[in-house]
């Protein structure tokens, strides 16, 4: 088990987004169960058991299955995944009791499996009784955060002719978040200069302005 580590909008969906299309060719059955959180804690236990069947639905062979409990969710994967070789994505895990109910131990799946889980709570993961390697995600530096924004802004890797100087200036406020560069990106695209900088004022003196532009798209 893997965990991947950061505050919201710093790219941990993106990155496992990228290495499940990489590798799930490698592994018998795969699955991707995103936003955790946010579905097991609209309705905890019916979330968590709705997550349970999702997990076994596609990975058996696409079969409906039922689950009555969570812990009957707990023998079904483990009877049925022991023996085949899963790669799993648990994306936005924020308790131990998600993480016990969709990977309960590294004995419900076959030998070769790789579960790999994003999380803004770190901690929560030194809580399983598995021992999970944990991976920290940090701000991208400045070169690569203008490149990323530029390519959302002007469709290439550098600013556009008098762009420059105002483009460093969004770039630090977004603080090398690749959502919240995504986001400015999208929303300043085609504006002259001046707009932008109008922009950047309203951004500026907004409050939570820059937790609107992680949580978005």
């Amino acid at each position: 088990m893997l965990g991947i580590c950061g505050e919201a909008g710093i790219g941990k969906t993106a990155l496992v987004s990228y290495l499940y299309n990489k590798i799930r060719h490698q592994f018998e059955v795969a699955s991707f169960l995103t936003n955790i959180r946010e579905k097991s804690n609209n309705n905890s236990i019916n979330g968590l058991k709705d997550l349970q069947r999702t997990l076994l639905y596609e990975t058996v062979k696409g079969t409906q299955t039922m689950v009555d409990t969570a812990f009957e969710g707990h023998s079904q994967i483990k009877d049925k995944l022991s023996h085949k070789r899963v790669l799993l994505i648990l994306d936005d895990i924020d308790s131990i009791e998600q993480l016990k109910a969709l990977a309960g131990g590294c004995d419900w799946f076959g030998y070769g499996s790789r579960i790999i889980i994003t999380t803004r709570v770190a901690n929560e993961l030194d809580k399983h009784h598995v021992t999970i390697r944990k991976y920290k995600m940090e701000e991208l530096h400045s070169c690569e955060s203008l490149e990323l924004f530029c390519w959302h802004a002007f469709k290439m890797s550098k600013p556009a002719d008098n762009y420059a100087d105002i483009c460093n200036h969004v770039v630090n406020f977004a603080k090398g978040f690749p959502r919240a560069l995504k986001a400015l990106g999208s929303n300043l695209k085609g504006l002259s200069v001046e707009e932008w900088k109008m922009e950047l004022v309203k951004y500026r003196n907004v409050p939570n302005a820059f937790t609107f532009l992680v949580d978005s798209l």
